[in-house]
């Protein structure tokens, strides 16, 4: 079957008397004529909420509401009137641009000829005089355009198809057939995939029952949701609006899926103390994007959550939305290993702040970036990233405002679990990073620093490194990358990391030690390895690369200090080079100054910007290379 529609349109309006509510009740005795419009006068079942137009006109039945077949296209016959549903179908709403021609077009909207044809499709004449139903499905055509009629009422046979003609295009000025709710817009044999939906920011649609609303877009032709004032037909960027709701009430789930474009559209999940869900994407292999939304738990339940995705294929990309919470106790979820990214927005900047944001105890894992987004909410005793269970998480935060005194996260309980923040502050500066795993943990420092050492500009910094007691030989501590920018394929004859820890001498090649990533090839970008560590695990514990330092140490940091040096290796291209420290000796605490000296790079002055970005400026020329890593490019590290 042909299904060539291209908008459909959704307005619950206030729920009593606009929108969809406005469209004029089935009477009992009345005349109608062939084009008019109604809805069901009971109250219809929530999901079947439709709107019929007038086929052949006539007076309905004198006492009873005729049982009303409310699949689509499907024929009701109220004693000498016969209705047609036709509910959001974009001509019956003022949308004559979306609706097909009878010949074919080059582009949308298209065309029925020499096409199947389904009960209830809407086509304009080619001259885009009046509207025709189709009123017995078939197939169109092949030749001329049939002499269709502009007079209401009036059918046409097409080969095979019959249509009724509803009557002049001015007839139908907007939104006069509207979908009350958007999953029954959703439902099959309505909406397709690539469609347009428009929903009225007067649309307050809600429900006592759970809901799940499921776009009909796949991942290659997803379909697109719009917030949209009334004022334009059909609506244009000018139109997007945020003040489209779709709502549960008491203690009702509500869950958003399938391949889709949102844009300024409101969730509300629950109003009562119970433990709702609002579940954020659904389904193997798709993909969601939300922009400008906004997503609430009204309801106070304590764990309630906001749950992301259900699939280890899922992508969720929610930019510039904002997520409000009415607990404590509650929190985000990413249940079943999906990628969810989170652009700019807010995160409880109203209502209740929780606990813990991200839960990360259930599910199977995935993967979470926050970029740019306002987590200033979150102050003490509050933590961003809490310890998982049996899940190999990822977390990456970077450039986002936090509250005073927030923890970042706590640490992992599992191997493969990387949390990592970048450039996340409550002040002014842009230097704090930390990363959280199962092994350790690191963050900068600005009190125990290396006089010489590494700076954002203004302020020396050492990355500080604490060891778990689950920190071992083949399964170290691995630090942010260092990342420098090699402009030479000269040997470099040693690179050499400094530190200082809080106790112990000199530490051994099995305790720390240095793994350095350079473009060894000049043929090729195949990476090169070179390591100070020992070569096995049955190989002796040494100091052959590590040895004391005499570097001055502010902050208590000194009498302790110590050097690795990476023996001589040359690159075979200009490019970058990554410096990973690698941590083993169990619950132990280094300092690092991340500001590494090298020969064969001149570097007389030395900006850390974040994680895998170092600014290094030439001794030679007033210009700054700027290596980056793959960590601060959106891939695990």
């Amino acid at each position: 079957m042909a299904l060539v529609d291209q908008a459909w349109y959704v307005n619950y309006g206030n729920g009593s008397s606009t929108g969809y509510y406005a469209v004029i009740q089935w009477a009992t005795g009345t005349v109608i004529a062939a084009g008019a419009l109604r809805r069901q006068l009971a109250a219809p079942a929530v999901g079947s909420e439709r709107v019929f137009v007038c086929i052949v006109a006539g007076t309905t039945h004198a006492t009873t509401e005729p049982t009303w077949v409310i699949t689509r296209g499907g024929k009701t016959t109220d004693n000498t009137v016969t209705w047609q549903e036709c509910t959001g179908i974009a001509a019956l709403n003022g949308d004559a641009t979306n609706t097909p021609s009878w010949t074919i077009t080059a582009t949308p909207p298209g065309g029925v000829k020499n096409t199947a044809v389904t009960l209830g499709q809407v086509i304009k004449r080619d001259n885009g005089a009046s509207y025709q139903i189709c009123t017995t499905a078939g197939t169109a055509g092949n030749g001329a355009e049939p002499a269709f009629s502009n007079t209401a009422g009036t059918t046409t046979a097409d080969n095979t198809v019959t249509w009724t003609s509803l009557g002049v295009v001015g007839n139908f000025t907007g939104w006069q057939a509207p979908h009350a709710r958007e999953e029954n817009a959703c439902t099959a044999t309505w909406g397709q995939a690539g469609n347009a939906f428009f929903i009225a920011t007067e649309s307050l649609s809600t429900s006592a029952a759970n809901r799940t609303v499921t776009s009909p877009g796949s991942q290659a032709n997803p379909s697109f949701f719009y917030s949209v004032t009334k004022t334009t037909l059909p609506p244009v960027s000018a139109n997007l609006s945020s003040g489209a709701s779709i709502t549960t009430t008491g203690n009702s789930n509500l869950s958003i899926g399938g391949n889709a474009d949102f844009y300024a559209t409101a969730f509300n999940c629950g109003t009562t103390a119970q433990n709702t869900v609002l579940t954020i994407g659904s389904g193997s292999a798709n993909a969601h994007l939300f922009e400008a939304c906004s997503f609430s738990i009204p309801a106070t339940g304590s764990t309630a959550n906001m749950v992301f995705g259900s699939s280890s294929a899922e992508k969720v990309r929610l930019v510039s939305c904002t997520f409000t919470f009415g607990a404590v106790g509650q929190t985000m979820r990413n249940a079943n290993g999906a990628r969810v990214e989170i652009i700019g927005g807010s995160i409880a900047a109203t209502g209740s702040v929780p606990t813990t944001l991200f839960d990360v105890t259930n599910g199977t894992g995935g993967e979470v970036l926050l970029d740019g987004v306002d987590l200033s909410a979150f102050t003490s005793g509050k933590t961003i990233v809490g310890a998982n269970a049996n899940r190999m998480d990822r977390f990456k935060v970077t450039r986002c405002k936090l509250g005073a005194s927030v923890t970042l996260a706590a640490t992992p309980n599992t191997r493969g679990a990387i949390y990592d923040f970048i450039q996340c502050d409550s002040g002014a500066t842009n230097y704090l990073n930390a990363r959280y795993t199962y092994e350790g943990t690191q963050t900068v420092d600005t009190t125990i620093v290396r006089t010489g050492g590494a700076t954002d500009g203004t302020t020396l910094i050492s990355e500080k490194i604490v060891t778990t007691a689950n920190s071992k030989w083949i399964f170290p501590f691995e630090s942010q990358p260092i990342t420098i920018w090699n402009d030479s394929t000269s040997a470099i004859t040693s690179l050499t990391i400094y530190g200082t820890t809080t106790g112990g001498g000199v530490p051994k090649d099995d305790e720390i030690w240095v793994e350095v990533e350079y473009l060894g090839a000049s043929g090729s970008p195949l990476g090169s390895i070179i390591t100070t560590t020992k070569a096995n695990s049955l190989a002796a514990s040494a100091a052959t690369n590590n040895s004391a330092d005499g570097s001055t140490w502010a902050g208590g940091g000194a009498g302790n200090g110590f050097k690795i040096v990476v023996p001589s290796f040359t690159p075979g291209q200009k490019g970058p080079i990554n410096i990973t420290i690698k941590a083993a000796k169990a619950s132990t605490t280094y300092y690092i100054d991340p500001k590494p000296s090298i020969s064969g790079i001149t570097v007389s002055k030395s900006y850390v910007v974040a994680p895998g970005i170092y600014v290094n400026e030439r001794a030679s020329a007033a210009v700054a290379n700027v290596g980056l890593h793959p960590i601060d490019m959106g891939i695990a590290a």
